[in-house]
């Protein structure tokens, strides 16, 4: 009977004593996967979009990822309407409406980014 406590006891005294286990190696940072460079040119296509609007600049990664869809549409040849509409949507918030022609300012601007 006094046994199985004795080895118990002897147990509990290694596994106290055995110490600390070793750190697990720190996790290499990923880029978070919304993250945008913006370089020189984003910044000169920051600077003329927050002329139109200042809003339109508060989220800057946000607005360099709209500029260069904007970009991509005009390239891939969408029809105009349907780039002004979607520039409309991306640029409309709680400070401002995009009207016609700032949709048309809008995408302007983004062709600095193609």
């Amino acid at each position: 009977m006094r046994k199985p406590l004795l080895v118990a006891g002897l147990l509990v005294l290694l596994t106290a004593c055995a110490g600390p286990e070793p750190a697990a190696p720190a996790p290499t940072p990923r880029p978070h996967p919304h993250s945008v460079a913006i370089g020189p040119r984003e910044r000169t296509y920051l600077a003329a979009l927050g002329s139109i609007h200042p809003s339109f600049v508060t989220n800057q990664a946000r607005a360099v990822v709209n500029g260069h869809d904007l970009c991509a549409a005009v390239a891939q040849g969408k029809d105009h309407a349907a780039v002004l509409a979607t520039a409309t949507w991306d640029f409309t918030g709680a400070a401002v409406a995009v009207d016609p022609a700032m949709a048309e300012q809008i995408v302007a601007t983004a062709e600095m980014l193609c």
